[in-house]
């Protein structure tokens, strides 16, 4: 398989795995994020039921932010093994059949 279509597979296949782990993050920070008063005349009345203790919900996010890098630098470094704009269509053609990135 070429690079490109390596690329192009990797990109199908995590674009909407990507994308709902990015909506999921976002809703569980939402969610599960613990009220902070910001300023001290003004006191939360209403903390979150629902909000995990810190240190869970700290563990948690360090866990989605996790997967969400190690997606995007797979598609990086898929995207660093493409020949240049600055080679000719030669050179391209060439290094584009060496072999694939594992």
């Amino acid at each position: 398989m070429d690079r490109l279509t390596q690329l192009q597979d990797a990109i199908d296949s995590a674009s909407v795995p990507m994308a709902r782990m990015f909506t999921n993050s976002i809703y569980y920070v939402h969610e599960k994020s613990n009220m902070v008063q910001l300023d001290p005349d003004i006191p939360v009345l209403n903390p979150k039921v629902q909000a995990d203790p810190p240190e869970v919900f700290q563990a948690n996010l360090q866990e989605l932010v996790t997967d969400l890098v190690k997606q995007a630098k797979e598609i990086d470094t898929l995207i660093e093994g493409l020949p240049g704009i600055e080679r000719t269509e030669a050179e391209q053609n060439l290094q584009e059949n060496a072999s694939p990135i594992p």
